[in-house]
């Protein structure tokens, strides 16, 4: 069997940045592919990877995998996959995409390396919980009176300035008994040339010390800094080792998280015939 495979750095301004994400596009929707993507999950160590099976003419079924198995989601993944499809193709020829239920995916794409992704996010709220507000603090070791805030699945500091975003040192195991799947940290970046807000996003809860670039946070971070610096679209920096950058583009209730994405290896897996 022959896998196309394709090396994706997402929400990538330059090489090496962003999230990697490896996409395999299989040869066909066949029952043997069940038996293989626990192994294409595991083979890089990278934590999120994604498969694209055939499913009709220009239809395709996403296996979202991962090192612990395969889940029915990742927002990454899908804006990989969505990137490697649609390569080459005219915007009026766009593919179809299907999760493993069989329920439509959407991605928009702009240009050669823009992917979007659509969200709905309602607006972040503080935390009311005095004891979980700060247990939060504590873990993240800032000081009491910051605002926390409640999103759709994490909590979010937000803090005065970018510099105490890049100081920021968590307690990991405090932060991982937390009742949330991760902690984000933020702050409006003024005076950056480049971009209008940044963040880091810890989730040892999900095996991610420190993630990447989190394009789910960013839901919650563009519904909440649109509100408060009254525009409609934003840059932000995910300030993590390997650095990324997303768009945040606000329409009514819509939040569209957007990126780069850069294929940086592109290739064939020959996988023996048994």
């Amino acid at each position: 069997m022959d896998i196309e495979f394709f090396h994706v750095n997402l929400f990538a301004e330059a090489p090496f940045s962003g999230v990697p994400v490896p996409v395999y596009v299989l040869p066909g929707d066949d029952a043997s592919n069940d038996r293989i993507l626990p192994s294409l999950g595991t083979e890089l160590g990278i934590p999120d990877s994604v498969a694209a099976e055939p499913a009709g003419p220009d239809r395709y079924r996403i296996r979202f995998l991962t090192t612990g198995g395969e889940v029915d989601h990742s927002s990454r993944s899908l804006l990989a996959a969505a990137h490697v499809l649609s390569r080459g193709r005219a915007p009026d020829s766009a593919v179809r995409m299907l999760d493993r239920h069989g329920k439509a995916l959407r991605v928009d794409t702009d240009g050669p390396r823009r992917v979007w992704l659509p969200y709905e996010p309602a607006p972040p709220m503080p935390v009311e919980d005095e004891t979980i507000r700060r247990a939060v603090l504590t873990a993240m070791g800032l000081p009491m009176d910051w605002l926390v805030l409640q999103g759709a699945q994490d909590v979010i500091v937000v803090v005065p300035d970018a510099g105490e975003v890049l100081e920021c040192r968590p307690d990991l195991t405090a932060v991982r008994v937390l009742p949330c799947r991760g902690v984000g940290i933020t702050a409006r970046s003024a005076g950056a040339p480049d971009h209008d807000i940044m963040s880091r996003y810890f989730s040892p809860q999900s095996q991610l010390d420190e993630d990447d670039v989190t394009a789910s946070l960013h839901a919650d971070l563009g519904r909440y800094w649109t509100d408060m610096l009254g525009r409609a679209q934003l840059r932000a920096c995910q300030a993590s080792r390997r650095g990324g950058t997303l768009i945040l583009r606000r329409a009514g209730e819509t939040l569209f998280v957007g990126g780069d994405a850069l294929v940086l290896i592109e290739g064939t897996l020959r996988l023996p015939a048994r």
